[in-house]
């Protein structure tokens, strides 16, 4: 597949401000680009981790760019996840090791990837880690399985629906909580 970017071949401030306003979850692709890069994460997110960061380290040699990450985006670090599971108000739930597509890959490989994150998790926090929270909210019966197998007790989709007692502990809907940004 070949795509032209034309005049969005080099990153203009407009295109760039287009993008940082552009929320992905909510909005069609609002430039060229937006539009390819969502056809890029959408052909990247089924792939198992270590093919997605080689095809991820193909595309950067291809722009000749480099790995890099923004500090906005950095992850918790091991103190900062203990302290927040320390704080009685926080639960920390599982997701998976590499964030994976579950319902994109076999059962043994959604096992193995619920079941390291749980022990991360425990071992890290020295909690018990009993909900889990499927990534993209992408599950299939492998899944549900799956989270039985580890050990959780529920778990819970992206599906914006209520929870009640009649709720499948494996199939829980969620809010999703927006990232809002810093308030003034």
């Amino acid at each position: 597949v070949t795509v032209s970017l034309g005049r969005e071949a080099i990153l203009h401030e407009e295109i760039r401000q287009k993008h940082q306003a552009w929320k992905a979850y909510l909005q069609a692709p609002v430039t060229v680009r937006s539009q390819l890069f969502l056809s890029l994460w959408e052909a990247l997110k089924p792939l198992p981790h270590a093919e997605q960061q080689h095809q991820l380290q193909i595309i950067r040699e291809w722009a000749g760019v480099e790995r890099q990450t923004r500090e906005s985006y950095q992850r918790m670090s091991v103190s900062q996840l203990q302290r927040v599971a320390q704080n009685p108000l926080f639960t920390i739930g599982g997701h998976t090791v590499s964030h994976t597509h579950l319902a994109s890959h076999t059962m043994e490989t959604q096992l193995q990837e619920i079941k390291e994150n749980r022990s991360l998790l425990q071992e890290t926090t020295g909690q018990p880690t009993e909900l889990l929270s499927y990534p993209y909210g992408s599950w299939n019966e492998a899944s549900v399985t799956a989270a039985k197998i580890a050990g959780f007790k529920a778990a819970f989709t992206t599906q914006n629906v209520a929870v009640n007692s009649t709720s499948h502990p494996y199939k829980m809907g969620r809010i999703q909580v927006k990232n809002l940004g810093e308030r003034a």
